[in-house]
């Protein structure tokens, strides 16, 4: 806690001087969440957690769900509950439409600049996940730079 109050202080005091001398930030260097949603995600816990840590961090929160090509009724239905439950939150859903969407995922996180990216984990494992792996675990692998929160359900 003394270290993030600490910090706090030291980027105040660092923007009031460069606010003071009319200087334009070089870059900013800060946290970017991106709290990936699935039908089986914990959806309420992973939102809470990215808030909590987000306001430890004063960063952005970025939320999508992953729709298959040929989604169904219920998949439609899942989404808008989704929608519903990110906007309660204060996030934007964006929604991704791809066949893998672990390479959905990871472009839409660089194309973001995203730092820690959260996620639901099955807890089922059958003989496709023994052969090829998760798609959790195909996500920390590809996920180079980047923080992966695993939220089991």
């Amino acid at each position: 806690m003394a270290l993030v109050l600490s910090a706090d202080v030291i980027d105040a005091g660092l923007q009031r001087y460069l606010h003071a001398h009319d200087i334009e930030p070089a870059g900013r260097t800060h946290e970017r969440f991106l709290v990936c949603l699935t039908s089986r995600a914990n959806a309420g816990h992973m939102m809470a957690s990215a808030r909590q840590s987000a306001s430890r961090f004063h960063c952005d929160i970025f939320t999508v769900y992953v729709r298959p090509p040929k989604a169904s009724a219920a998949d439609l239905k899942e989404m808008d509950e989704l929608v519903a439950h990110a906007h309660d939150a204060g996030t934007r859903l964006d929604v991704l439409e791809a066949d893998d969407p672990v390479e959905s995922i990871m472009q839409y996180a660089r194309s973001h600049g995203v730092t820690q990216i959260f996620v639901g984990h099955s807890m089922k494992h059958g003989w496709r996940t023994r052969l090829w792996g998760t798609p959790v675990s195909r996500l920390i692998r590809a996920a180079e730079g980047m923080d992966v929160r695993v939220f089991p359900h």
